[in-house]
């Protein structure tokens, strides 16, 4: 764009221009020398950019501007060529990464392939751990067994035993108890009927002797109204 500016200028047959084709050219150069990626903070495109707006202000002679374009141009060649500097650098980068991307991977599938070997052989050394585990399990179980058979063999035995003496011992303490029972019922009932006899003889005098005494009152009680009866008539 810029050495186009140049070559646009150069061709004119008077060297002149339009003042809409020079405030272009001059926003052209600005945007240009004020570039973010590349000349943003460069001393050179700092000075020039301000030549370049006081020129666009009528503030130098034509001298200063014809030096002026001179290092506009000289500036624009340079940034041509450092821009083309930082694509080739860019491209040497990405060619560098993108073989530093294949090395990786070759390097990621070696060490993949080595992880994935020692997960088999850890799963293999598991599972004969494992199965030793396993039988070494079944025979401890086949012998705690036998031993808890046996133990309970002997268990049993001697439970029978003491079931059966314990049930001896209870049938005659149950026979002791219920003659025992028996007697002692036999003898409270003698008992309860002696008392029981003297009581009803105790309660028929009791009522006998109520009895007389009823009469007797009633037999007063007939002589007072007969008394009283008399006495009125």
């Amino acid at each position: 764009m810029v050495r186009q500016i140049g070559r646009d200028v150069r061709h004119t047959p008077d060297c002149k221009v339009t003042e809409s084709d020079l405030e272009d050219y001059f926003q052209a150069l600005s945007t240009l020398l004020t570039d973010p990626n590349c000349l943003q903070h460069d001393h050179s495109a700092m000075l020039a950019c301000t030549k370049l707006r006081d020129l666009q202000n009528d503030r130098m002679s034509l001298k200063e501007v014809c030096e002026l374009l001179k290092e506009v141009l000289k500036e624009a060649d340079q940034l041509k060529e450092r821009c083309e500097e930082l694509l080739i650098e860019a491209d040497k980068r990405l060619k560098y990464a993108k073989e530093a991307g294949e090395s990786f991977s070759k390097e990621a599938e070696r060490t993949l392939a080595e992880a994935l070997q020692n997960i088999e052989s850890a799963i293999q050394a598991g599972e004969q751990r494992i199965v030793s585990k396993m039988q070494l399990g079944e025979q401890r179980i086949v012998s705690k067994t036998q031993l808890g058979e046996q133990r309970i063999d002997s268990t049993t035995q001697l439970g029978a035993q003491k079931i059966e003496s314990t049930t001896q011992a209870g049938e005659q303490r149950i026979d002791s108890t219920t003659r025992a029972g028996e007697q002692r019922i036999e003898t409270k009932g003698h008992d309860v009927e002696q008392d029981l006899e003297r009581k009803i003889k105790d309660g028929t005098q009791h009522i006998a002797c109520m009895c007389r005494m009823v009469l007797g009152a009633c037999s007063r009680q007939r002589t007072k109204l007969k008394q009283k009866t008399m006495n009125e008539a």
